[in-house]
């Protein structure tokens, strides 16, 4: 699933440029027209929840902004941010409240056990504590 309040046409475009027939492999989408509120307001993210049937503890999310964490974060989910070019700039205090902080996902790290994940990455998305793992 993608959660994004950004608008379906932009997503799409860039979900298509990006991942081609690959984009079908997301089971859905909550865009921006799916909810009242935008992140930093958790609506999207409880919103998938309900959709998926899981509770918080049974998802991860990943993220790449503050207000996306901070929506995240209030919906009770675990989350990882990757460092977008944007985000990078961002005050590191900005994202304390994220399990771990990575400044790529790809290309894969070749240490620990989730693809693209340093061990101390996976070590902080199952322990809770949190990282950062440049």
């Amino acid at each position: 699933m993608i959660v994004t309040t950004s608008g379906r046409p932009a997503v799409e475009a860039l979900m298509g440029r990006l991942l081609g027939g690959l984009a079908d492999a997301f089971g859905f989408w909550v865009c921006g027209e799916d909810v009242r509120r935008k992140k930093p307001d958790p609506e999207a993210y409880l919103q998938a929840l309900e959709r998926l049937g899981r509770r918080p503890d049974q998802v991860i999310c990943l993220e790449d902004s503050p207000a996306g964490l901070a929506a995240a974060t209030a919906a009770g989910l675990p989350c990882l941010v990757s460092l977008s070019h944007y985000a990078s700039r961002e005050d590191p205090e900005s994202f304390r409240a994220a399990r771990a902080v990575v400044s790529r996902t790809w290309p894969p790290l070749q240490r620990g056990a989730r693809p693209g994940l340093s061990a101390r990455a996976d070590h902080a998305l199952l322990s809770g504590t949190p990282a950062l793992i440049p």
